[in-house]
């Protein structure tokens, strides 16, 4: 994935960055990063969870890549940042303006302020 982050940094200094809109699912796609990601949480002593919101449709455009992208980041950080024995939940939901939001909340330590 470091190689992608290179590429899509390259990319956007460059001008050239370009979303490809495909219909997807984004369930199977918050699975296959929990698939991908399982290994990881378990030897952090962590386990994964997602909430699929029954609101949100099955299928819409965007770009997949990106979203994949952007939650393995997210999730890998909560992984990386809770304790032992902690939850990393990956939520999917219709937005307050009627988006849809993706949310990973984990039981780490947080910022101070």
């Amino acid at each position: 994935y470091l190689v992608n982050d290179l590429l899509d940094y390259y990319q956007l200094k460059t001008h050239v960055f370009r979303i490809r809109a495909e219909e997807l699912n984004l369930s199977d796609i918050l699975d296959s990063t929990i698939e991908l990601l399982s290994i990881k949480a378990q030897t952090a002593g962590v386990s994964l969870q997602k909430q699929f919101c029954a609101k949100l449709p099955t299928k819409f455009t965007s770009d997949s890549d990106r979203i994949r992208q952007v939650v393995i980041n997210l999730v890998t950080n909560a992984i990386k940042y809770s304790r032992k024995d902690g939850i990393v939940t990956i939520h999917a939901r219709v937005s307050t303006m009627g988006h849809v939001a993706i949310d990973v909340q984990d039981h780490g330590l947080g910022i101070k302020e």
